[in-house]
């Protein structure tokens, strides 16, 4: 039977996919080590980039059996970069549509990823080991130590997601920009499928009108601590008049503003008995006095800052080119940039805490300029299988045929 383009959109969106995808396209694909050019694409279309990297990065991965994830939204990709065997590099990317905001699920028994798309989240589970042999994609390097493959996905419209944080198995909560609101996934009434949980003060409706950009929450001992706005709006698409200068934290536990004066802070998060924020607006990372309700600035990376992630001694920050291409005039971050003759790069940093200096960095050169979000993720190499892959054929498939044959003869006995 022949499916109608309205319905094939509707199982695109459902299922992650772009909107011009087939539902047959294979779109894995390994970057070699440190490095992949145009490779000879006849598809202008399809992403066309470079991985520069330190060569201690991928030490770090293997060392400390670690992978990152990041999602790059415009480019409808999430990468996986970790280390092979034989200490190099890693990077498998897949096609997501649209893919945001990433989270690691709290689940001890099983490795677990969601990604956040512009209309529904996916989560995403470890096979298992069966399904880790190396392929002809994987650029050599021995087997893969995780492959994620799409196990659900939850329909909840556009709510522009930054920050996704799965602490409930199967109702994780989220930040809902479009909505300036903390909310959570519910899967238990037919009529509802998502709960505000909490929304700043100043919001006074509820509207899907992104009027603060609320845009990510630190979680401190498992609750929802602290909140990142661009600024105090409550009007529709007003944080766009109050980049510089209006940035705000709040404490959501009393509803108070704890810090003022920011320019476009992401990502607040708690590390060793601090509040860690980018500044993105400037491009520095750095943490918040509590005391007097200031930013200290750390350390400066060129870039628009939004992704972060701390391990022992390292912060991995998250850097994007400028979307208009001004160079961020319009923003502090601009001037800095001027000022340290220095040039924006897209990828990740690594952020030594004792020096507060940039030990590392990976760079993704070519026609992806912008990452929404990264995660780590505790496992050395994965890949990454998204819902039009025909590895989405990971699926466990258990015969209990025998189980029912008996329950039919038991029946036909009682009978």
């Amino acid at each position: 039977m022949e499916v109608s383009e309205q319905d094939s959109e509707k199982i695109r969106g459902a299922l992650g996919l772009p909107a011009d995808a087939k539902l047959s396209v294979e779109t894995k694909n390994q970057l070699p080590p440190h490095k992949r050019g145009a490779n000879e694409m006849e598809n202008p279309s399809r992403p066309q980039f470079e991985i520069h990297a330190s060569p201690e990065a991928a030490q770090f991965f293997y060392s400390n059996n670690l992978s990152l994830l990041l999602s790059a939204y415009k480019s409808n990709l999430v990468f996986a970069f970790g280390a092979t065997d034989d200490h190099k590099l890693s990077c498998y990317y897949s096609q997501f549509f649209h893919p945001l905001a990433l989270g690691l699920s709290q689940r001890e028994d099983c490795l677990e990823v969601w990604i956040a798309s512009n209309g529904g989240l996916l989560r995403c589970v470890d096979a298992g080991e069966k399904y880790n042999e190396a392929d002809e994609h994987s650029g050599g390097g021995g087997n893969f130590t995780a492959t994620l493959v799409p196990r659900q996905a939850h329909l909840i419209g556009k709510q522009d997601v930054h920050g996704i944080y799965p602490l409930s198995p199967q109702s994780p909560f989220f930040v809902s920009t479009k909505f300036s609101a903390l909310c959570q996934l519910d899967i238990t009434k037919p009529d509802v499928n998502v709960n505000v949980v909490w929304k700043p003060s100043f919001i006074t409706e509820l509207r899907g009108e992104d009027r603060c950009h609320f845009n990510d929450v630190c979680w401190v001992d498992g609750l929802a601590k602290y909140a990142s706005c661009i600024c105090e709006s409550d009007a529709h698409d007003g944080w766009r008049d109050h980049r510089q200068g209006g940035g705000v934290i709040i404490d959501i536990m009393n509803d108070k503003i704890v810090a003022r004066n920011l320019s476009m802070p992401h990502s607040p998060r708690w590390y060793k008995k601090q509040l860690w924020v980018l500044n993105s607006g400037s491009g520095h990372l750095g943490t918040i006095n509590l005391e007097n309700g200031t930013f200290e600035p750390k350390v400066f990376i060129p870039g628009f800052l939004r992704g972060l992630q701390f391990h022992g001694r390292f912060a991995i920050v998250g850097s994007s080119l400028d979307r208009h291409e001004r160079r961020f005039q319009d923003l502090e971050l601009g001037k800095n940039l001027e000022t340290k003759k220095t040039t924006p790069v897209c990828g990740f940093f690594f952020i030594d805490l004792a020096s507060f200096s940039i030990a590392q960095k990976v760079e993704i050169k070519g026609n992806i300029h912008e990452i929404y979000d990264i995660l780590l993720v505790p496992t050395r190499r994965v890949r990454l299988i998204n819902a039009s892959d025909e590895d989405s054929a990971c699926v466990k498939v258990v015969d209990n045929s025998a189980r029912y044959r008996k329950k039919d003869d038991e029946n036909e006995e009682e009978k």
